[in-house]
């Protein structure tokens, strides 16, 4: 069985082209499961161009309409995507490319906790603001929970107040998690864990891909 990565997506751009994909986001819920799949096949991509597309995928939730955004002139709506293993964006990058002539762009943030993903094409946080995640269960009690993180100060702060854990800006997030661990004597012991991410840049990866596929496959 697949680890699932979740993945939110803001679509961003003209109205008329936010609109037509998210009535077929909605056409979509009215008569299939919402898959990845099936929601590319309504846009007129055959068998054979969507050979890569994991049939797992799945779209799980997508906002009830599109708002007016802070940009000029655009629109926008939010949809939540559930992948297996990693973000799978490639073909909604192609889809933008292709099928709306680049009239939308995608902003994502990713995470899937089992392969250290946590990723963004938002590198000043300008939609997504999350930048550092931390998971812990340090006892079978009381100790135990996650958090988000705008900044690393947030984060150093938190360390400090929860767990009073000395700890600065500047120290890596390994250290930081085994002097949690330390303080509760669970360095080694395999039920207890804390783990601390910070969400990385994917450097325009899908972008990238999307280029690549649209020249050489579709």
């Amino acid at each position: 069985m697949a680890n699932y990565c979740y993945n939110t997506i803001r679509v961003t751009g003209t109205k008329e082209a936010v609109g037509k994909i998210h009535n077929v986001l909605k056409e979509c819920d009215k008569t299939s499961s919402l898959s990845v799949y099936d929601f590319l096949s309504a846009h007129g991509y055959t068998e054979k161009q969507l050979e890569t597309v994991d049939r797992r995928d799945y779209i799980n939730d997508f906002d009830p309409d599109i708002s007016k955004s802070t940009e000029q002139d655009k629109f926008y709506f939010d949809m939540t995507t559930e992948s297996a293993w990693s973000p799978n964006l490639t073909m909604f990058f192609v889809l933008a490319k292709q099928k709306y002539e680049g009239q939308i762009k995608l902003c994502y943030i990713s995470e899937e906790q089992g392969n250290e993903i946590f990723q963004t094409n938002d590198p000043n946080g300008s939609i997504w603001a999350d930048k550092y995640y931390i998971d812990y269960r340090l006892d079978d009690e009381n100790v135990m929970g996650s958090a988000y993180f705008s900044y690393k100060e947030e984060l150093v702060d938190f360390v400090r107040e929860n767990f009073n854990v000395e700890c600065f800006v500047g120290d890596d997030l390994q250290s930081i998690a085994n002097r949690i661990k330390h303080k509760y004597h669970v360095l080694n012991v395999p039920d207890y864990y804390c783990c601390i991410y910070e969400f990385e840049y994917d450097n325009n990866y899908y972008e990238t891909e999307a280029e690549h596929y649209a020249g050489n496959r579709v």
